[in-house]
């Protein structure tokens, strides 16, 4: 039976420290920004994003010649360059190596802001005011070891994709019902299993920058978080899974309201027909899209990140936490007795 002080709104508490951490704050956008590129803090995302990426990939294996490797991103550009380059091999050196410093270069950028983003965060929560300079300090501090996180969690849910792309392709080529079954159970596994590794990554990596856990360490913390409150951990990808669909649908509604007056400029240009006027209200029209897209993602992953942030520090003490479905039941309990 939850007391009175166990009953009090965590998670309104949380949202709310977290949306008034994130609007006041708006440098902490620029460590969301690049935060974002490598998905961390939108675990709900995974959700839905496994079968985004399936149902993307559709068309280039349903050939009983494709295998699973087609699931790959950038198979097919290093399968094209292969047939048509006069120089296969000095070809994909060139990308190998190309594509290797670009790597190094975005890691690096992402795995720092990473860190920067969670140490301000921290700071912030502790009544500080880091500044932009303060959080890049921060993350350059934890960056190898956010790397390692980050590196070790795509290359699990990437597994876990090729599993899943390749239950699908026996699918395909099968067509029975058995084979429906299994890729529906292994779908529904894989994107459990998928969701858990992201939530433990994301407490691994706030116990690696704030605490300097070393990578192991961090994930068994992050692992005995998720084993001790793994309910409250569902229930807050559910809440943000539902504040992500509001932001996505204002994020629409701002575009559409932004769109109206390029759209009958575009339509005046049209019928001038001035190709000038055309291209530069298409030059504005792509400006102004990317400039909502840039502005809603890096404040969705700053929210979300001192979601999980606020979270991990107030699992990390002492106090203990009543999931909101069982403060739920332990109501019900009390209004049947009265």
């Amino acid at each position: 039976m939850p007391s009175k002080r166990d009953s009090l709104p965590f998670y309104r508490q949380t949202l709310i420290d977290a949306w008034r951490l994130t609007v006041s704050h708006k440098h902490l956008w620029i460590f969301g920004f690049f935060a974002t590129f490598a998905g961390f803090g939108g675990v709900s995302d995974i959700l839905f994003g496994v079968f985004d990426r399936m149902t993307g990939q559709l068309p280039s294996i349903a050939g009983a010649s494709q295998s699973s490797w087609a699931i790959l991103p950038g198979f097919a550009t290093i399968s094209v360059m292969m047939k048509t380059s006069p120089y296969p091999a000095v070809s994909l050196l060139i990308f190998v190596l190309a594509l290797l410093i670009f790597f190094a270069v975005f890691a690096w950028v992402v795995s720092t802001s990473i860190g920067s983003l969670i140490g301000s965060i921290r700071k912030i929560e502790r009544g500080g005011r880091p500044t932009l300079i303060e959080g890049f300090r921060i993350g350059q501090a934890s960056m190898l070891r956010v790397f390692v996180l980050n590196v070790v969690t795509k290359i699990a849910l990437g597994t876990i994709l090729i599993l899943i792309g390749s239950n699908l392709i026996h699918l395909l080529r099968t067509g029975s019902l058995v084979s429906s079954f299994f890729y529906l159970l292994s779908f529904v596994l894989f994107t459990a299993i998928s969701v858990t590794i992201s939530i433990i990554a994301i407490y691994a990596t706030n116990s690696a920058v704030i605490q300097n856990l070393p990578v192991i360490p961090a994930v068994a913390d992050g692992l005995r978080i998720l084993k001790k409150h793994w309910l409250v951990n569902i229930e807050m990808v559910i809440l943000l899974l539902m504040i992500n669909a509001v932001l996505a649908v204002l994020a629409l509604l701002l575009a559409m309201i932004l769109a109206v007056p390029l759209i009958f400029l575009f339509m005046f240009a049209a019928l001038v027909k001035s190709i000038a006027m055309l291209t530069i209200i298409t030059t504005i029209t792509a400006v102004v899209l990317l400039a909502v897209i840039v502005f809603v993602g890096s404040f969705a992953t700053t929210f979300q990140t001192s979601c999980w942030t606020l979270l991990w520090i107030r699992f990390s003490g002492r106090g203990t936490h009543i999931p909101k479905i069982m403060r739920l039941i332990s109501w019900i309990q009390d209004r049947l007795k009265g």
